[in-house]
């Protein structure tokens, strides 16, 4: 199975807050935050998935929930060169009745590569910040001596002060892949804990829907970040997830390789997603904005460095970023869905 990318997403479309400030003079859409959590805006969405959006809002404190995702381009990127196959994981242990790779990046094809050919300037090829910017992604390699989780390369997005809006330094993809599926990637993340806020938060996934057939344009997106030390969902019911790791909770863990895995299943007006850290059950969730934006598929996602402005410093690098998807919904959930 192949991504299908759209080659008419040539407009972008940047999004406004709940704080009411538009960034564009185009139609505002609804961003979701990551665990910038607060309840999704009331914006207007865009008619067009090349009009992409996170849904936004902020909670009861104030906190910034609005994020504009991977904004579309023009472009039709390739998918992975890696082919689709047959993982074969052991569905006895792991609950899973048989694994489809549908996409896969480990950050060997450089950028654009198996991402959505668009750049909102975080992009920098050379390492080094962009002028005008306080935060940044790249791509690294061995001899960079920094981390790499497998291959030669890992993407690596860094923060080097606060800004006036929400850091967003990652690429994104376009898709259509159907649910469920699973998502497993790699996160390592660097950053001084007591130098954040309670309230400031770090990203580390996006996964939302489109539905084609109404043409709606409508999106339905959920996050997980890391705040407070403690990994969330956010735009979910219950809102932030329902917490089901060791006890107490642990902070996440830094400056070390953390695999993930996210199983995501948009059954039209409902929908589930789950989250294991390296192999235990943290997090499960209802993706209740499906009741209003309905969907079955995954059509939009990103991973990597995208924070709250007040975050002055970290450093996030990904790699290894998979998608399965099932030929069947999952049942147990006590095991991590192992594709891999």
């Amino acid at each position: 199975m192949e991504l299908s990318y759209d080659p008419a997403m040539a407009k972008l479309t940047r999004c406004c807050s709940t704080f009411g400030l538009f960034l564009a003079a185009a139609a505002c859409s609804d961003n979701v935050g990551p665990a910038d959590r607060g309840p999704a805006g009331g914006d207007a969405q865009p008619a067009d998935v090349s009009e992409v959006g996170d849904l936004g809002g902020a909670d009861a404190s104030g906190r910034d929930t609005g994020r504009d995702a991977s904004a579309a381009a023009d472009a039709s990127p390739t998918a992975d060169a890696s082919p689709a196959t047959d993982a074969s994981p052991t569905d006895a242990d792991a609950g899973i009745s048989g694994c489809t790779e549908a996409w896969r990046s480990g950050f060997e094809n450089g950028f654009p590569g198996e991402w959505l050919n668009y750049d909102n300037g975080s992009w920098s090829e050379n390492g080094t910040m962009p002028n005008g910017r306080v935060s940044a992604w790249t791509i690294v390699d061995q001899a960079s001596g920094e981390p790499i989780f497998a291959g030669q390369h890992a993407y690596k997005g860094w923060i080097a002060g606060a800004a006036a809006e929400s850091h967003r330094a990652y690429p994104g993809i376009h898709t259509n892949l159907p649910t469920p599926l699973v998502n497993t990637f790699w996160v390592y993340l660097d950053a001084d804990y007591s130098a954040l806020s309670p309230s400031d938060w770090i990203h580390f996934g996006t996964w939302g829907n489109w539905d084609p057939e109404s043409d709606a344009g409508v999106w339905a997106l959920h996050t997980m970040s890391v705040r407070d030390g403690k990994l969330e969902f956010a735009h979910t019911n219950p809102f932030l997830g329902e917490y089901i790791g060791p006890q107490p909770p642990p902070d996440f863990p830094l400056r070390q390789w953390v695999r993930f895995t996210v199983y995501v299943h948009y059954a039209g007006t409902t929908g589930t997603v789950h989250a294991w850290q390296d192999g235990v059950p943290m997090l499960r969730a209802e993706v209740s904005q499906l009741a209003a934006n309905p969907g079955t598929a995954l059509r939009t996602a990103h991973w990597g460095m995208y924070a709250a402005p007040t975050v002055a410093a970290g450093v996030q690098y990904n790699d290894d970023v998979v998608i399965w998807t099932l030929a069947a919904p999952l049942t147990d959930f006590s095991v991590e869905p192992r594709c891999f």
